[in-house]
């Protein structure tokens, strides 16, 4: 008999001490749930919630030229880093894989899905949470949505997108695998005062629609 392997997150144990039921997902194991899905959905619409969507694809962008063009078919997920460097990441909420060509001309492709742990800070208070862990600006003036920028966070580097979800304020931290645990609990810790909840993917799901 062959066993089916699944990979996890660098912060599955946080989770399941926390009370999470998984399921599987793309080859992840993934919080379902914590709470019944409506319970956190509430939950976010008036504080704050935290998710872990670490499954994403991510692939690092570098170009050889100042003319290099980014492939069609990942120009919608690309996020600035730097002069030539982009980060592509596939959205929380899409099923199947981000098409990526053999060649890029003068582009190079690396996957570092496992590179990165990924984060969901969602609702009203989300600002509040960043703010105490970071000196980034993320006030609507100065980090729209599918705006990105590169901070500190309780003094570990982390790549932070603005990812509204529905009309909910949402930013997505992509955190080295290594401190996914630490930023995990450091971030629950910060967003207790804000009635932080940890969520899975149903209560993702319910927000979106």
């Amino acid at each position: 008999m062959t066993s089916s392997v699944k990979k996890i997150s660098s912060t599955h144990y946080a989770q399941a001490t926390k009370g999470a039921e998984f399921g599987i997902f793309d080859g992840w194991r993934i919080a379902q749930r914590f709470q019944a899905a409506g319970v956190e959905v509430d939950a976010m619409s008036k504080g704050v919630g935290l998710a872990d969507v670490s499954y994403i694809q991510k692939f690092d962008l570098k170009a050889d030229t100042c003319d290099a063009r980014i492939p069609d078919g990942l120009q919608a997920y690309t996020r600035r880093l730097a002069r030539r460097h982009w980060l592509a990441a596939s959205r929380w909420d899409e099923s199947g894989r981000l098409s990526i060509p053999d060649s890029a001309g003068n582009i190079s492709i690396t996957d570092v899905s496992s590179v990165y742990t990924a984060l969901l800070l969602i609702g009203q208070q989300s600002r509040a949470v960043l703010q105490k862990l970071s000196s980034l600006n993320v006030s609507d003036t100065a980090m729209r949505n599918q705006t990105t920028a590169q901070a500190s966070l309780a003094q570990i580097h982390c790549i932070v997108t603005r990812e509204d979800i529905g009309n909910k304020t949402a930013f997505q931290l992509l955190i080295g695998r290594e401190y996914g645990e630490y930023a995990w609990n450091t971030l629950m810790d910060a967003g207790a005062e804000f009635g932080i909840v940890p969520v899975g993917i149903e209560a993702l799901k319910k927000l979106k629609d």
